[in-house]
């Protein structure tokens, strides 16, 4: 019987696969490092929700701000004047 080739990383490839996964364990860990601090990424204040509502002024318009729509029930596009050159061919088989 024949003998199978090896499959798989070397071991050279297994080393750096193992730093770039410790690598992004430490990216993660840095970006995240106030969320895992005692009180949170804002020191435990207290949020108010009310301040937020301040931020944008009433829309005192409506939903659209188009005042008025006007129907025209018989507009259609305009007929085509002249036609192009192309003519059909059938396709050729081989």
């Amino acid at each position: 019987m024949e003998e199978q080739p090896k499959v798989g990383p070397t071991a050279l490839g297994k080393m750096v696969l193992f730093l770039f996964v410790l690598a992004c364990i430490a990216g993660a860990a840095y970006y995240f490092r106030d969320l895992l601090a005692p009180g949170g990424r804002d020191g435990g204040k207290q949020v108010n929700l009310d301040d937020f509502k301040k931020v944008e002024a009433p829309d005192t318009k409506g939903i659209t701000t188009v005042q008025e729509y006007k129907y025209v029930p018989g507009e259609k596009l305009p007929p085509v004047k002249g036609v192009s050159a192309y003519k059909w061919t059938r396709p050729r088989r081989s």
